[in-house]
């Protein structure tokens, strides 16, 4: 059961693209009807505008996580859409530089506030992507049932754009997929020690992006962090995992 419930996000949206696939077909079906020849180049165009949409929904998640930061306290650090980033540097402005992290589709970096690391505001913080993407998903599919000509390629966006931003949305809230921010937020919930372990690592990403090398990265974040006892953590906790990454990274610096 628990293997199921952790992989439940990836059917979740394994089932939103097959669904999102054969309305594809649809469309590309009605066309030939009237075009002939033509549905496997329109249906190619179909296939193709799915990923302007999860796209748009990435842009979409990651902007909410932003908004929500700025609006809790948090500072920007960067902003990364596949392999290109706008980076604040430490001269406070803004700069486009090409980066890549593995597993990530895109990525807001955002530094914490300055707090008791158990206390950081964070529950906006790891909500607001998947709530976005289900409130503008619902949004589109509201639209394309009531607005969008029956059978137009408006409705057609709009619903595909509904379908893929609920998948989106619902499998990054679940509490019980590990990785996803609703399980984050779930751990940080019913956990003290995970909260300031989160705050450590947001902490600790917003430097080393503008870091020009460890020495960067401010003495007393390092001792915090180098000085803390692991020993009876509870290490199935993501951000204990992560957190004890970097006292072996430091050790180099």
């Amino acid at each position: 059961m628990q293997k199921l419930k952790n992989y439940l996000g990836t059917v979740i949206m394994i089932g939103c693209f097959m669904f999102s696939g054969a309305f594809c077909a649809k469309y590309g079906l009605a066309i030939e009807d009237e075009n002939t020849g033509l549905s496997l180049i329109v249906l190619g165009g179909l296939l193709l505008s799915l990923y302007l949409i999860i796209a748009i929904h990435i842009v979409l998640h990651e902007g909410g996580h932003l908004i929500a930061g700025l609006l809790t306290g948090y500072e920007f650090v960067s902003f990364r859409i596949g392999n290109f980033a706008v980076i604040k540097g430490t001269d406070g402005r803004l700069h486009l530089k090409k980066m890549m992290v593995l597993g990530t589709a895109g990525q807001c970096l955002l530094a914490p506030p300055k707090v008791k690391t158990d206390e950081y505001p964070y529950k906006l913080y790891h909500l607001s992507g998947g709530l976005i993407n289900i409130i503008i998903g619902l949004l589109g599919l509201l639209f394309g049932l009531a607005v969008a000509p029956k059978g137009s390629l408006a409705e057609f966006f709009l619903l595909e754009f509904a379908i893929l931003g609920l998948g989106l949305g619902i499998s990054n809230l679940l509490p019980f997929t590990r990785g996803v921010d609703g399980a984050n937020l779930y751990e940080l919930m019913h956990s003290k020690q995970a909260r300031k372990c989160m705050y450590l690592v947001l902490e600790v990403n917003a430097r080393l992006t503008v870091a020009n090398s460890l020495d960067d990265i401010p003495s007393k974040l390092k001792d915090e962090i180098t000085s803390m006892d692991f020993t009876d953590m509870d290490l199935t906790q993501v951000s204990v995992a992560n957190l004890m990454n970097y006292p072996v990274i430091f050790c180099f610096s």
